[in-house]
């Protein structure tokens, strides 16, 4: 199971789904504290998972240490439409319109009430960064930056 992921990234990148410490929860919640080798012995599944990872790594991260150096897209920010089997919920949903900063264009953040410019899903050290004045989900321009800054945007 752990290997699957490598016929999609053969690179370091398919380590990020399992090569950490709740990956090595999950192989025990998988296969149990232990498994008997060949010997007759049982072998701490935590053990062999540590191994492992140590192996690749050199140590073993967290899910966190993992996340914090993915490079945030557009497209991971953004909310998709709901399909509602209730008829009155979705009518109640389409009444709602988008506020300019979530139509797509040059200065949508992928974030509901902030304007932005992000190339390769992180904001320049240039770039300016406004909250919409239209819905004012921010405060002010600075907690938008610091909204930005909280998820490793900017």
């Amino acid at each position: 199971m752990a290997r699957r992921i490598e016929g999609v990234f053969a690179d370091f990148r398919h380590r990020a789904l399992r090569h950490h410490a709740e990956g090595i929860f999950l192989l025990e919640r998988l296969f149990g504290a232990t498994i008997t080798n060949s010997d007759g012995r049982a072998i701490p599944v935590r053990f062999i998972g540590e191994q492992h990872v140590k192996e690749d790594l050199g140590r073993i991260p967290t899910a966190q240490d993992w996340l914090e150096h993915l490079a945030p897209a557009p497209w991971m920010m953004k909310r998709g439409k709901l399909l509602y089997l209730n008829e009155s919920r979705a009518n109640e949903n389409s009444k709602r319109e988008r506020c300019e900063c979530e139509q797509d264009g040059h200065f949508c953040s992928g974030i509901p009430g902030i304007l932005a410019h992000l190339e390769g899903g992180k904001l320049q050290p240039s770039s300016a960064v406004e909250r919409c004045d239209l819905c004012q989900r921010y405060p002010s321009d600075e907690a938008a930056l610091q909204r930005l800054r909280e998820l490793g945007i900017a």
